[in-house]
């Protein structure tokens, strides 16, 4: 019977355990970033099996993002032919034939699809053509009213303005002036009542000021719906918490966890490792190195998987965040993994 009770405590003491580890790094048990890590992964209904595929993925998310769509689907075309591949290659690759006009080419890819995806996709703004085919191309319009019919007015103003002060670059007439594509968003959101409302304080002040009025709000609301915002609000919201002391956010971990994408959760990670003298497991951060005059990654928990861990919560391969971060791929990653030889 003792061996019985021995064993249920083993069994309990085991499954306390796997509930708050995590597959990235070892941590102590009741460290709190097991709350953003614990089975972090990549939300989309079929996300990349491999590094390969991820990666030849991303290449045509990246194409199609530099207006390069010729290209971004001869890449689909010669990674993953003429067929459904996995859901951000196929979504881009659609979206690149749809903007050169390949209707054909994208209807037998679409039909491809599993129905999960098709009926997820079924209202995006293709080509008139396909949009008739579908027979959306009344309904697009009733649908972009109909995710805003909740708008929360008042706190869509509120974050869209912290988005704005925190985006915003002062002119050389001292005023604050938030890059084009920012402003289209507001003129067609119906926005400008805000852009007199920017205030042109230092960025450290706005940036303590953006945090008491989050810290407020998320406190008070810790349920808050995000679904009643619009994109400027739900990125102002990011961008603030970003920029936050990471020592101060693991109250709001839960929020964060329940309400901020898989790759974003990577840099609070991140963050808050390198606010403990701890190195970062997903490679966001970099820094010039004052001794080879170049810059780096800060310290990597493993540079050997930071690509697979990258891809289970949807980021972008290394190289390619290294190319936006001005660094040098190959010599800096030769660089880490000098570092963990010589130790």
């Amino acid at each position: 019977m003792k061996g019985l009770q021995y064993l249920f405590v083993l069994i309990f003491f085991s499954s306390m355990n796997a509930q708050v580890e995590n597959e990235f790094i070892q941590l102590p048990q009741d460290d709190p970033l097991h709350i953003l890590l614990a089975d972090l992964k990549d939300k989309s209904l079929y996300p990349p099996q491999n590094l390969e595929e991820w990666s030849s993925a991303q290449l045509i998310k990246q194409l199609f993002a530099d207006y390069e769509y010729d290209q971004a689907l001869k890449t689909y075309k010669e990674n993953f032919g003429s067929v459904w591949s996995q859901t951000e290659a196929t979504y881009y690759g659609l979206y690149a034939a749809s903007k050169i006009d390949s209707v054909d080419w994208f209807w037998k890819v679409y039909q491809d699809c599993p129905d999960k995806v098709k009926e997820q996709w079924k209202y995006k703004d293709w080509h008139p053509e396909i949009k008739q085919r579908l027979g959306t191309e009344k309904y697009l319009d009733s649908v972009k009213i109909a995710k805003n019919k909740n708008l929360d007015i008042a706190l869509n103003d509120l974050l869209t303005l912290i988005m704005l002060e925190d985006i915003s670059i002062r002119t050389s007439g001292g005023q604050m002036q938030p890059p084009q594509w920012v402003m289209k968003i507001i003129e067609e959101d119906g926005l400008s009542h805000l852009l007199p409302k920017i205030r042109a304080l230092p960025f450290p002040e706005l940036a303590k000021s953006h945090w008491q009025q989050l810290d407020s709000l998320l406190t008070e609301k810790p349920e808050l719906d995000l679904e009643n915002i619009g994109f400027l609000a739900k990125t102002g919201l990011e961008m603030s918490l970003l920029h936050v002391n990471p020592s101060k956010l693991p109250k709001h971990y839960k929020f964060i966890k329940e309400n901020i994408r898989p790759d974003l959760i990577g840099y609070f990670v991140d963050k808050a490792l390198l606010k403990r003298e701890l190195p970062q497991i997903f490679a966001t951060q970099v820094d010039r190195d004052q001794t080879r005059k170049v810059f780096t990654w800060l310290p990597v928990y493993d540079m050997e998987r930071a690509d697979e861990f990258r891809m289970k919560i949807g980021m972008s391969p290394l190289k390619q965040y290294a190319k936006l971060c001005n660094l040098d791929y190959e010599r800096e990653v030769e660089f880490h993994l000098d570092k963990v030889k010589d130790k």
